[in-house]
């Protein structure tokens, strides 16, 4: 199934392929979060920012080496992001903001670059490859 759909203004990501996507790796509910539409900045689709509520976000275990390009998360709240032991080697499309801890050890991530600038409570990175 194509992510892509082309309509008379453009090409738009599919809401309903994030929303699987996230059904899948993440077992939330539509009413554990919320998406939410980027200013587009001169692109010609829209992205879309995933806003967890009061969840945590599991990937630990993480088998891919990214997050998939439609995949953007904004503001965890109230919850933990959790990736260690993970084989993602990029931050890409990680929080802005968590509401509580970060966890990213034992993972394979290569730099601190796109990792959350806020985290409420703790920043967790033991036996990380940089």
């Amino acid at each position: 199934m194509s992510i892509l759909s082309s309509t008379n203004s453009g090409i738009y990501y599919f809401k309903k392929t994030i929303e699987d996507w996230i059904t899948k790796e993440l077992n939330l509910s539509s009413n554990d979060y919320d998406l939410v539409e980027i200013p587009n900045h001169g692109r010609k689709e829209p992205i879309y920012e995933i806003n967890v509520n009061e969840r945590d976000v599991n990937l630990n275990d993480y088998p891919n080496e990214q997050l998939p390009d439609y995949i953007q998360f904004g503001e965890i709240v109230g919850g933990n992001f959790l990736c260690a032991y993970s084989k993602l080697t990029t931050a890409k499309g990680f929080p802005r903001k968590v509401g509580r801890t970060f966890d990213c050890s034992f993972s394979k991530l290569t730099s601190l670059d796109g990792m959350p600038e806020i985290v409420d409570r703790d920043f967790i990175c033991l036996d990380m490859p940089f």
